[in-house]
């Protein structure tokens, strides 16, 4: 009895098109997780800058000179001071930055005060600094960094029984 078989050496272009599109879905599927979400940027956000505010403690101690920070709604930079103001370039992880599109500043408090965009947050050569409150939104949640007595800076979800 005769058999069709199909010809063992290639494909047919039905078999080549469902590859393709398993192939489409599993690489939407994978770009889809590999974006994190508005919230874990947030938290990413905050994390980065309690890190970067602590490594500008450490900076205006070792080189023996004032350091600031300053923010707008979008972005924030940090500043050195000779007698004038000049922005922080010449350290990398201390270059001005831009907040991610969704993500802003909403409040920064320095010893209990409301401080508003022309502000500067102080870091002094002495390794004593003013204690200070920083909130960053976005996506519909807040992330809040807090300095304590020893400078360390935490990020983390606002304390309910505080004002937002």
């Amino acid at each position: 009895m005769w058999c069709y078989r199909p010809d063992p050496r290639g494909f047919t272009l039905l078999e080549l098109l469902i590859v393709l599109v398993i192939i489409g879905v599993v690489l939407s599927l994978v770009s889809v997780r590999l974006e994190p979400s508005a919230s874990q940027k947030l938290e990413q956000e905050g994390q980065r800058l309690a890190l970067l505010l602590e490594s500008a403690r450490d900076e205006s101690v070792a080189r023996s000179e004032t350091l600031a920070w300053s923010h707008d709604r979008n972005g924030y930079r940090f500043w050195r001071h000779d007698g004038q103001w000049h922005s922080l370039d010449d350290i990398e992880q201390l270059r001005p930055r831009r907040l991610p599109d969704e993500l802003q500043v909403a409040e920064v408090t320095v010893n209990l005060q409301r401080q508003d965009e022309n502000g500067k947050l102080l870091f002094q050569p002495s390794g004593v600094n003013e204690l200070f409150r920083i909130v960053l939104t976005g996506a519909g949640s807040q992330v809040e960094l807090s300095s304590d007595v020893l400078g360390r800076v935490t990020s983390g979800k606002p304390q309910a029984n505080e004002p937002q």
